[in-house]
């Protein structure tokens, strides 16, 4: 009677023991139901941050990112809207000097009043990705510039129908 060498056997039961061994896959599906028109703004320049802006940037007139500024609805006609506290103005936090106005800049589109034209824009669709937000000042500033913080808020309304 013939024997097994023992490398022969302990071959025999890796390729036994590699075949009974189970393989398992999982996935998740994640439900949401939404209830009527939702709207939200998307990207960087709405993330809660302050933007600190660079004097020199501010006198000189140069153009500064704010971030990035998306949208996203469900919604069939969309329309996004500007205004800030002091209508595009830097004021002295105390005195309320005006150091300089300023525009933003999106979407190829100036916007610098509350009630410009383009203060309010109709969008070609309610879901646009994170494009850049700019601001850029505008005119002289004061000879004499009062040392302190300047300040302005900007609201941005995405209405969604």
């Amino acid at each position: 009677m013939k024997k097994f060498s023992p490398i022969l056997a302990s071959a025999a039961f890796v390729i036994l023991s590699s075949s009974a061994m189970a393989a398992t896959d999982t996935k998740t599906i994640d439900i949401e139901v939404i209830q009527g028109t939702y709207a939200e703004l998307v990207g960087s320049a709405v993330d809660g941050n302050i933007n600190n802006i660079d004097m020199g940037k501010i006198t000189g007139n140069s153009a500064t990112s704010l971030g990035t500024l998306g949208v996203k609805s469900n919604g069939k006609n969309c329309a996004i809207s500007f205004s800030t506290l002091n209508n595009y103005r830097l004021k002295h936090e105390t005195s309320g000097t005006t150091l300089k106005t300023y525009f933003l800049s999106y979407l190829g589109t100036n916007i610098y009043s509350n009630v410009d034209e383009n203060s309010t824009r109709k969008l070609d669709s309610c879901v646009m990705p994170a494009s850049a937000l700019n601001f850029e000042t505008s005119g002289e500033a004061p000879d004499v510039i009062e040392a302190g913080t300047y300040k302005d808020t900007v609201t941005i309304t995405l209405t969604a129908e």
